[in-house]
């Protein structure tokens, strides 16, 4: 990825909550359609993804929005992240789970008052590196958490996806149960699932 403006969206899209394609042409002052050539090749790129997010006022259908991948960490930060997951006892892992997603979600703050706290928590979901999106289902709504940022810790370290557990409660309010959860194996369903119940 070369192009200047290609470059400016998604410094922007790293910046800041997802965009829609009207936002960022306002922002850049861009038609929408030279935006949707730079999110095109930002995505095929595999710099950005694809989220939903509900207008403004509430009514209507969700619009689509984009933002940016989160940037892949290194080799040691791998290991440091095992080394301490190392240190939590196998009979103090729910505590643990419950102690640690407080401490991601405190770095977020309360979602606004105005916001819808669903999609507020799966923004900061997404903004974590999980590329969450929600679904309005009969009973209950789901969480889809698309990419894992663990996936390489998370068959020897299943305390991880307790800490997704927790952390989709702490942003969301709503109690996450595990349908389908991601493993390394290409050939398993590509995301982890969440039924929310209140």
């Amino acid at each position: 990825m070369n192009h200047p403006t290609s470059e400016r969206i998604l410094e922007h899209l790293r910046q800041t909550h997802p965009q829609t394609v009207s936002e960022l042409a306002r922002h850049f002052s861009l038609t929408p359609a030279d935006v949707r050539y730079h999110l095109k090749h930002l995505m095929q790129a595999g710099m950005i993804f694809r989220v939903y997010r509900k207008p403004g006022d509430g009514a209507g259908r969700p619009a689509h929005a984009y933002t940016a991948r989160p940037i892949k960490q290194g080799q040691g930060f791998e290991l440091l992240s095992e080394a301490l997951l190392q240190l939590i006892p196998h009979d103090e892992a729910d505590k643990t789970a419950v102690l640690l997603a407080e401490i991601l979600a405190s770095r977020h703050g309360t979602h606004p008052d105005h916001a819808q706290p669903l999609q507020w928590g799966v923004e900061k979901l997404s903004s974590l590196g999980y590329c969450a999106v929600w679904e309005a289902r009969p009973m209950n709504p789901l969480i889809k958490l698309r990419c894992c940022p663990y996936l390489q810790l998370v068959e020897k370290y299943p305390v991880l996806c307790q800490i997704d557990q927790q952390l989709i409660h702490q942003l969301t309010g709503w109690k996450a149960q595990p349908q389908v959860l991601i493993r390394s194996d290409p050939m398993t369903i590509p995301a982890c699932i969440f039924s929310l119940k209140q």
